[in-house]
């Protein structure tokens, strides 16, 4: 105890080597170097200088990979801020100028056009952050709905229409957002009034929305609104049994009311688009344009302008999912049926 000591590879403990220090040394040995009686520091020197040699080329060769990264870096950054937006995600097929079948884009180069000189900007917005991303492919009808109470329960102001505002919304609560009102696709379901529209059949309930042949009728997306409505509003159905000029002026007389919304089912093939029948919300946005705020935003650009002759086209037609004796055939679905295994 007390003493330096190591462990000797043949057992026991051996010395540790030691050296004395003159104090009046002004350059005294370091631990482990070879002492040169005649030149106490030439192995430091000679050490200090091998590290030089050693070590100056890794530097240089650091340096050189570092400027080779920022310029690198430099020129990734300006490509990306120079690339021109039609080279994003659902524009190869987003600028259909040369095709009436398609619409247009809110990403293509048209699309940003005719974002630039919408009229009704604030309705716009305002319907594109309260649409809620459908939960499931058939509540398509249901996220519409939100989305619809939603722009009701927080108007938008416009120069127009400082003050515009509408009788109040009995909301259903929500654990997520209470003690703040806002419409969920989960609350609308929640309530009383909706699962007599939604469930089928009332005899043994279940859920008709996600059973074949999947989503909701015109009839039962009006019922639904009557459900969360105050007795002053209306719901209508507008179908193509209304005569195009017509069917474009009732939409744009309510376009006009700051009350109004309106919710489209149309085909999506009609749209070049794959799928089915389909609900979003609807907004006019120019004098010949519409624009749908799709809630199945995973699916399509959620904005997209089409004109009044594409939109009437895409409700004029029968979706051929749909076509049966609702809701009493869906009533007649076998357990597997309704689970959509058969």
């Amino acid at each position: 105890p007390g003493k330096n000591r190591s462990m000797n590879p043949n057992g026991g403990f051996a010395p540790v080597p030691s050296f004395t220090i003159d104090e009046d040394d002004e350059n005294p040995p370091r631990v482990g170097s070879n002492l040169d009686s005649s030149n106490p520091n030439s192995d430091i020197a000679s050490k200090s200088q091998f590290y030089a040699e050693q070590t100056f080329p890794k530097l240089a060769v650091w340096f050189a990979l570092f400027l080779a990264g920022l310029f690198l870096g430099l020129t990734v950054g300006l490509s990306l801020n120079m690339t021109p937006v039609s080279t994003f995600p659902f524009n190869s097929a987003s600028d259909p100028d040369s095709s009436s079948d398609s619409p247009i884009y809110v990403s293509s180069p048209s699309g940003v056009s005719l974002l630039n000189t919408v009229s009704s900007l604030p309705s716009l917005l305002q319907t594109a952050f309260h649409s809620p991303v459908q939960i499931n492919q058939a509540n398509c009808g249901i996220a519409t709905t939100a989305s619809l109470l939603n722009t009701l329960l927080h108007p938008p102001l416009s120069p127009s229409s400082p003050s515009s505002s509408s009788p109040p919304l009995t909301v259903p609560p929500t654990t997520s957002y209470s003690p703040y009102p806002y419409y969920t696709q989960s609350s609308i379901r929640s309530t009383p009034c909706t699962s007599k529209i939604l469930n089928t059949p009332p005899s043994s309930p279940f859920d008709g929305v996600e059973a074949p042949p999947y989503g909701m009728t015109l009839t039962q997306i009006s019922s639904l609104l009557s459900c969360h409505l105050p007795p002053s509003y209306t719901s209508r159905i507008l179908t193509t049994s209304t005569p195009y000029p017509s069917f474009l002026s009732t939409l744009d007389s309510c376009f006009s009311n700051p009350t109004c919304r309106v919710g489209l089912n149309f085909l999506r093939s009609s749209l070049s688009q794959p799928g089915g029948g389909h609900w979003s919300p609807l907004l006019k946005t120019h004098s010949n344009y519409y624009a749908i705020i799709d809630v199945a935003k995973y699916k399509e650009p959620d904005v997209y302008f089409l004109t009044g002759e594409m939109l009437y086209g895409s409700v004029d037609n029968v979706d051929d999912c749909g076509v049966w004796d609702w809701p009493s055939a869906q009533e007649g679905l076998s357990e597997d049926e309704r689970g959509g295994e058969v």
